[in-house]
């Protein structure tokens, strides 16, 4: 039995819809393509998303602290949070803070950070290393050289400070009558000397005078009890400073 004969047109028709091979493999290589670029960023999301949920120790405040304390164990407390939200720097260990002293308040839950802290209690880059007794307050007296052993104090050394009443801020007293002085403090440790801008006076003596710099205030360290003393001495009297040799 014979089978029918394909037409001329049959065959033609059929070999028109048949895909060409080069085609084929574009729309391959365009897949891989594709699916390339699919994982690729499948991939980087997944990066995003572990540095986001990832977790890290972080070191911070039990409670809240004022500046000047020393941190003991109970202050700290260590917290594990997302990296990400991390502060540069960040401790995360108590054995980093332990013993340090408090720079700026913090909160309770508060990351800490080396900006925190310091080695030495408030006031200790004034210090410069001096005994200030436990509890004492830095205060800055207005003074000229005149009335403060010509400007030759120094830091460490030790003066009686004797308020004198001045008319020119209200004083009803004159000054002129020594019953009306008060000697405010008896030896008073001077912190350091300023200029009536507020920078460190130079106070060795062997540097040559410049002739701008010129003494406007002391810093004495004075017990908390006599702050409100002082306090109203400025408002109203001048000071006179004498240097205590022995």
């Amino acid at each position: 039995m014979a089978w029918p004969r394909t037409s001329p047109s049959r065959r033609r028709s059929g070999s028109a819809c048949a895909t060409p091979p080069r085609m084929s493999r574009r729309g391959t290589m365009f897949r891989l393509v594709y699916l390339a670029a699919c994982l690729g960023l499948a991939s980087l999301a997944g990066v995003l998303y572990y540095g986001h949920t990832q977790e890290a120790p972080t070191l911070v405040a039990e409670h809240d602290l004022q500046v000047g304390r020393q941190l003991i164990a109970g202050d700290l407390m260590v917290r594990r949070v997302p990296a990400s939200s991390l502060p540069e720097g960040a401790l995360n260990s108590p054995d980093q803070a332990i013993g340090q002293f408090v720079a700026f308040p913090l909160m309770t839950g508060q990351y800490l950070t080396p900006r925190h802290l310091s080695h030495g209690p408030a006031g200790s880059a004034l210090t410069g290393g001096l005994p200030v007794p436990p509890g004492d307050r830095i205060l800055s007296l207005p003074a000229t050289p005149a009335a403060a052993v010509g400007g030759a104090l120094a830091p460490g050394d030790l003066v009686d400070v004797i308020a004198v009443p001045d008319p020119g801020k209200g004083s009803p007293a004159t000054g002129l009558d020594p019953a009306g002085n008060t000697v405010l403090g008896q030896r008073v440790l001077v912190i350091g000397l300023r200029t009536d801008q507020g920078t460190p006076l130079e106070a060795d003596p062997s540097s040559p005078p410049t002739g701008t710099a010129r003494l406007g205030s002391v810093l004495l360290a004075i017990p908390d009890s006599e702050e409100q003393r002082y306090a109203a001495a400025i408002g109203a009297d001048t000071f006179v400073l004498t240097l205590v040799t022995g």
